[in-house]
């Protein structure tokens, strides 16, 4: 099936990732954002190592809020410190009462 590509007007195939005559991406237009490092419309990517983070594919520079990444790295400290804590609090509890 073929539709009209709105940069130059050619027919291109509905499954075409971009039209072949101008390059204009069809698929993914949703999903770009500007990098402000390189000034250019990308697709973000994730490394393997850091999924929280999205990187831009041509200058490898973050994307996203880095605040939001501190947020979600305190409130995961909280909580692992949260549940240590009721650890040992259980632990000298039961130690507590069985001797």
């Amino acid at each position: 099936m073929l539709k009209e590509c709105v940069e130059c007007s050619n027919q291109v195939s509905t499954d075409a990732d971009a039209c072949p005559h101008c390059g204009y991406r069809i698929r993914g237009r949703d999903q770009l954002v500007d990098c402000r490092h390189c000034h250019q419309s990308v697709i973000p990517v994730t490394h393997p190592h850091d999924t929280i983070s999205r990187y831009c594919p041509l200058c490898s520079k973050p994307i996203t809020n880095i605040g939001c990444r501190r947020a979600f790295q305190i409130i995961t400290i909280c909580v692992t410190t949260l549940i240590l804590g009721t650890i040992f609090a259980i632990i000298a509890w039961f130690t507590k009462v069985f001797q």
